[in-house]
């Protein structure tokens, strides 16, 4: 198993997203930063396997910690 960073400056980050794919006949959930300017599409967390809800988890401290999202919501 390896690992790789790469590193997105913050005025790059279009947007946040959770999205499906499908593998055989499975869905799968994935974490994935949208790049501004035709940037593409940059998958977090690649190659874990992370159920729907831990994923929406992460996906709501990203959005909090980027764009000041969620924090009045408790």
């Amino acid at each position: 198993m390896s690992t790789s960073h790469t590193f997105i400056p913050l005025n790059n980050i279009s947007t946040v997203i959770i999205n499906e794919g499908l593998s055989r006949w499975n869905v799968r959930y994935y974490l994935a930063v949208v790049i501004r300017r035709g940037g593409g599409v940059v998958v977090a967390l690649d190659g874990m396997r992370q159920p729907h809800a831990v994923l929406l988890e992460i996906y709501h401290g990203v959005r909090e910690q980027l764009f000041d999202e969620y924090e009045d919501q408790e």
